[in-house]
Formats: structure tokens, sequence, C-alpha cells
């Protein structure tokens, strides 16, 4: 929220903190994310697409942080 309304403000230091807090999320998701891992067993979709779900679901979230941190 903070990155947004810096954003908005025009803040010169808003593509920065960008950078940082994807950078910092994509490299947290390479050890896995365990909150997501366990939503999906919650609502069944690793059970019903088997465990590659997880990692297709953390290789999308990967790529889109490291393309908003590119961008």
């Amino acid at each position: 929220m903070t990155t947004i309304g810096m954003f908005f403000d025009g803040h010169h230091l808003a593509p920065l903190f960008e950078f940082v807090r994807c950078a910092f999320f994509f490299v947290y998701s390479l050890r896995g994310l365990p909150l997501l891992e366990s939503t999906l067993n919650w609502m069944g979709l690793v059970d019903l697409y088997g465990p590659s779900v997880v990692t297709y679901t953390t290789l999308c979230l990967q790529i889109y942080f490291i393309v908003s941190a590119a961008i």
C-alpha cells in the first residue's frame, strides 16, 4: 500500500521500493510458500490437480514478481 501511495504521489523512491518489494518476494519464494501450499490444500486443489498445482502457482507468482520488478 505504501508503494502504491508513493507512485500516486510521484515520489522519486517509489520505483526503488517496488523493486525491493518484488525482489524480496522472489527470494523468499525460492524456499517455498507454506501459506500458499496450505491454502491450496484447504481449497482441495491439490487433491483435484495433484501436487504440481503448488509448483505451477509458485512459478507463476515468481514470474509475475520478476516481470514487475523489471518494469
